[in-house]
């Protein structure tokens, strides 16, 4: 038996790799990979070329061809190929004789594998076989970022071992992740990239994959382009928005002047402030709003060279003026549930329904057994108020399908403006924690400064799911009272 060691280091152990085909123009091909030393595949005299398919790269540490009986060749040709197009020579012997030829090398990286035998007589092979060395540890060194212009820059980089990389950049401000991703296993790699932005800063990162899987990421890069950026928007936020105010914030990447277009319809916005000072960001106040009203604006954005950006029209709906929110409440929804108290979001109790909140958990107010007893809750809005309104946002599970609407000047004697009002005829609709809300609004039109919603016991209870049957108690997240 005739061991070839083409390189210094002996390898003791690998993992036999799937070999996925062999090119072999004749029927019993398939017979060198199949697993079996028992099936032949036989040659004729002469040279003959056969090439193992790998199906990935792999670092190979050896290969071995095991033949029916001892055979002497005359020649004896190892290649290696990342592509099929390019090979590299990696063992070549003459006159050899032996029943098994086995070649082990430290590492010999390939997809295809070419396979050269010269005899002067017929012989026949049971099976070839190869082993995978586990790739060695990688590691991302020498990254240099050059040629950096007003649009492009080179990035090169090594590693360890031969590996395919994903190269991932982005703008720092306003910017959509890129990814380029190598084609070859190689181990001094470049990307030159192409159409950047001028004076703007980019952040790159290395994911680096080595043949068997592996990978590593390097630790985040960053350069800028040559020139004097253009203006453009890092951030454009309508916030803070009440029913009569709103506050436009913006950030820019360069120093700007301002002018901004309002008004309530695309078509209808006229000029509403300016400043020609020259700022990175600026907050814009906005007075003198509607509740309940759609507003659209444009932003015009100017720098020291007297170049401009705009925005397309954008737009922001006011609230409505909730006066209840805050406001003293009192009644029967003031049942604990003990599952919300023991999960840590507090007691449910009726001041949540003037909280503002509309979650489920540490938002609700639960009445007690419906069937027992006449509920109701009553809000104190400190002064008489016109009102407009009463949105009610009943949990889905378990709402009133006939309840009504006192007011009262004093406190104590009550007007009823509203009865047997259903609230299955409210519009559904998810809190900010997903659970289901019907919002049940109802017109009112009236000056009071006590309001309370009244249920008489055994009223119908409802609920928005047919496989569940209306709870005891009646859950409400919020009542608001919108005002005039």
């Amino acid at each position: 038996m005739l061991m070839i060691l083409p390189a210094l280091i002996f390898v003791n152990a690998y993992g036999a790799i799937k070999i996925q085909s062999v090119m072999l123009n004749q029927p019993d091909a398939k017979n060198l990979i199949d697993g079996d030393k028992n099936t032949l595949t036989k040659f004729k005299p002469g040279e003959n070329i056969l090439t193992l398919q790998m199906g990935a790269l792999k670092d190979i540490g050896a290969i071995k061809i095991f033949l029916q009986k001892v055979t002497e060749f005359k020649n004896f040709k190892l290649f290696i190929s990342d592509d099929f197009i390019s090979w590299s020579t990696v063992a070549e012997y003459k006159n050899i004789k032996s029943d098994l030829i086995d070649v082990k090398a430290e590492n010999i990286s390939a997809m295809f594998v070419k396979i050269v035998l010269e005899s002067g007589s017929e012989y026949a092979v049971r099976e070839i076989e190869c082993y995978e060395k586990a790739s060695g540890k990688n590691e991302i060194t020498d990254v240099k970022v050059s040629g950096v212009s007003e649009s492009s820059a080179v990035i090169t980089w090594k590693t360890k071992i031969k590996s395919q990389d994903h190269f991932h950049y982005q703008k720092k401000y306003n910017g959509s992740k890129e990814t380029l991703i190598e084609v070859n296993y190689i181990t001094n790699h470049s990307v030159s990239l192409q159409g950047l932005v001028k004076g703007s800063d980019y952040n790159f990162v290395i994911v680096s994959e080595s043949p068997d899987g592996t990978r590593i990421e390097s630790k985040q890069y960053g350069f800028k382009t040559l020139g004097i950026p253009l203006p453009e928007f890092w951030q454009l936020t309508a916030k803070n928005i009440t029913p009569f105010t709103a506050k436009l914030f913006y950030e820019s990447n360069v120093p700007v002047s301002y002018e901004i277009f309002f008004g309530q319809s695309p078509d209808g916005m006229k000029k509403l402030k300016e400043d020609k000072g020259l700022a990175a960001s600026r907050d814009i106040d906005i007075t003198g709003l509607q509740q309940e009203t759609a507003y659209y604006y444009q932003l015009y954005l100017r720098d020291a060279q007297g170049n401009v950006i705009k925005t397309p029209p954008l737009s922001f709906v006011t609230p409505p003026d909730n006066i209840a929110l805050g406001k003293k409440v009192w009644g029967t929804f003031n049942y604990v549930d003990p599952t919300i108290k023991e999960l840590g979001y507090g007691e449910t109790s009726i001041d949540k329904l003037t909280d503002g909140s509309l979650n489920y958990f540490g938002g609700m107010a639960i009445s007690f057994n419906a069937d027992n007893s006449d509920q109701y809750a009553v809000i104190d809005l400190g002064s008489i108020s016109a009102i407009k309104r009463l949105d009610i946002y009943w949990w889905a599970l378990s709402f009133s399908k006939d309840y009504r609407i006192d007011v009262s000047i004093d406190g104590k004697s009550w007007k009823t403006l509203k009865e047997h009002l259903d609230a299955s005829q409210g519009s559904d609709m998810r809190s900010p924690m997903g659970d289901y809300i019907v919002l049940h609004s109802v017109p009112l039109d009236t000056a009071a400064r006590f309001v309370r919603v009244y249920i008489t016991a055994k009223a119908p209870r409802g609920t928005r799911e047919k496989k569940w049957q209306p709870w005891k108690n009646l859950f409400i997240c919020e009542i608001a009272v919108i005002a005039k």
